[in-house]
């Protein structure tokens, strides 16, 4: 059998799937309908690699699945159609001052209990929960070296 004899045989009496299966993955109504079309037209050029004696709906469900995949890349690789020229670049907006809410992040760290302070300040020089755990556990901060017991400090200490 040729592409359109089997086209006919298996596609045609899916239409209804492929279109909501298509829809599924591409609901913009204005782009919708070329996309539709891409797929049918997709489907009956490799209708011919679909292996009759499965069912033919997973195999209709990963075709319509690569392509808006494929459809998909090609609308986010594609430049930008519409540039203002009104509106101010993105270079006219004022940066926030960040050095304001560094010093309030210290405050905020410096105002922390002893327990909940020393754990903050390993856990910012990098050291690792276990790590934390077992330095608290070894100055004599926690009755025992229980990671669990670390986490629930490192919770309190973020509210």
């Amino acid at each position: 059998m040729n592409n359109k004899e089997l086209f006919e045989k298996y596609i045609i009496p899916e239409l209804n799937y492929i279109k909501h299966v298509c829809w599924k993955y591409w609901d913009k109504t204005t782009e919708f309908e070329d996309l539709h079309s891409n797929v049918l037209a997709d489907l009956l050029c490799y209708i011919h690699t679909y292996d009759s004696s499965k069912p033919i709906r997973p195999w209709l469900y990963t075709a319509i699945r690569h392509d808006m995949v494929r459809f998909q890349k090609r609308q986010w690789a594609s430049p930008i159609d519409y540039v203002d020229l009104e509106q101010y670049p993105y270079s006219h907006i004022s940066v926030v001052d960040n050095h304001n809410s560094y010093e309030d992040i210290h405050a905020a760290i410096e105002s922390l209990s002893p327990l909940h302070y020393k754990i903050i300040s390993l856990r910012m020089k990098g050291y690792k929960i276990v790590e934390v755990a077992k330095i608290l556990y070894e100055q004599g901060y926690i009755v025992s070296d229980s990671i669990s017991a670390i986490k629930l400090r490192i919770k309190e200490a973020y509210n």
